[in-house]
């Protein structure tokens, strides 16, 4: 009796037409940035954890990850590095965050009135949501944080593969968590 054959998504390469060259690349930065952040920001800022669900959005449904930078002198605009890892995609993010109105000494990053603007890398597989399967996106997005937690992205993202059609795709999302 023969096995059974894989299931056509199994058989394909997921990352496409993706440089290896460039995924190696990304990954020893990424790699570089989580050994040395908490190193810089223990001396001259407080980090926080970045640990969220992304609902609706290009992935569908994602987990993200990642730590926000907050100066001592609280106040100004403060860094952020994620990365997240959804049903139908994947994706790496750097961007700023502010607290909008009053601050507040519970919780962190989500539970705060916050905006963070931020640019990601996208690939996608599967069948995402606004976008093409199989393709990288550039994406500029903007989250609104409310203090439950909560928060509502909307964003930008264009191909950057150089395939056709290769226009840009507007998307929405909620987060749930310390984002």
């Amino acid at each position: 009796m023969r096995p059974p054959a894989l299931a056509p998504q199994l058989r394909r390469d997921p990352l496409g037409s993706f440089p290896e060259a460039l995924v190696r690349r990304l990954t020893q930065l990424l790699l570089i940035a989580a050994t040395c952040a908490p190193c810089i920001a223990r001396g001259q800022s407080g980090t926080q954890p970045i640990l969220a669900a992304d609902l609706l959005g290009p992935q569908k449904v994602a987990l993200e990850g990642g730590m926000l930078v907050k100066p001592i002198p609280d106040g100004g605009w403060w860094p952020t590095a994620t990365a997240g890892l959804g049903w139908a995609g994947g994706q790496i993010s750097l961007g700023v965050a502010r607290r909008i109105g009053p601050r507040v000494n519970y919780g962190g990053p989500g539970a705060e009135f916050t905006v963070r603007l931020q640019a990601s890398l996208l690939r996608t597989w599967g069948e995402p949501r606004y976008v093409d399967p199989r393709r990288t996106y550039g994406r500029v997005e903007l989250t609104f944080t409310l203090p439950l937690l909560v928060g509502i992205r909307a964003g930008a993202f264009h191909p950057l593969d150089g395939t056709e059609p290769s226009k840009w795709a507007a998307t929405f999302g909620l987060v749930l968590g310390w984002h």
